[in-house]
């Protein structure tokens, strides 16, 4: 976490330090525009925390991982394009980003982290890549703005929280013809229970598996058979 933070004699570029092809950060956060090294491959942990003035940046196509945090609080960061060599999207990366309102999630991606598009009150429309297998914790708590999401068949686990305060999210489709585990003894909410229009459809010969499973049997009166 935050590797060579305070390693001030590392070569700065166009306002940003590096160490090798890892990108540790920015040395003034006041900019709107920063230009990414081609070579870079890791935009490290907290890279681009609180640059609020950010609304648009390039990410090399040879970056195969964003940092935890490393987008964190930049909250005029409109659009975001990623490479799809990268692999991995570490926890929180992008929360906070509230005037995010699109954002493309390489193939390669297995697992979306800890609350990384928490707070992304602008973001409309985000593909789960289909090799997704793990939905964590309050993944996309509080993005008010998503109306429909598509659970890849792959993910077993989807965490507490991970949709919740998502208040337009009017259609979840969920194609894991066994239900994910939440990994709670407790149920815990992976959606808000009082949208009384929301649809959670699911493959029709697991129907009854959904609702009367634990975690889900919470949304039994919203979840729908569907032939995917």
């Amino acid at each position: 976490m935050y590797a060579f933070s305070n390693c001030s004699s590392l070569p700065v570029e166009n306002n940003i330090r590096y160490a090798d092809t890892y990108l540790v950060g920015t040395i003034d956060s006041t900019k709107s525009s920063y230009v990414i090294k081609d070579s870079t491959k890791f935009i490290g942990s907290g890279a681009f925390y609180n640059c609020s003035n950010i609304k648009n940046i390039t990410i090399p196509q040879y970056v195969i991982s964003i940092g935890y945090q490393a987008f964190r609080n930049c909250s005029n960061l409109a659009n975001l394009t990623l490479p799809t060599n990268v692999t991995s999207i570490d926890d929180m990366a992008f929360d906070g980003c509230s005037n995010l309102t699109n954002i493309n999630l390489p193939i390669g991606i297995t697992s979306i982290g800890f609350q990384v598009f928490g707070n992304c009150t602008k973001l409309a429309k985000i593909t789960i890549p289909e090799y997704v297998t793990w939905i964590d914790n309050y993944a996309f708590c509080g993005c008010t703005n998503i109306t429909d999401i598509t659970i890849p068949k792959g993910v077993s686990f989807i965490g507490k929280y991970a949709f919740y305060g998502c208040s337009s999210l009017a259609n979840v489709y969920c194609k894991p013809t066994t239900p994910p585990y939440n990994g709670y003894k407790v149920s815990t909410s992976m959606f808000d229970k009082n949208a009384s229009e929301r649809k959670i459809y699911v493959p029709t010969k697991s129907v009854l598996k959904y609702k009367t499973a634990r975690y889900w049997s919470d949304y039994a009166d919203a979840i729908v058979g569907y032939d995917f």
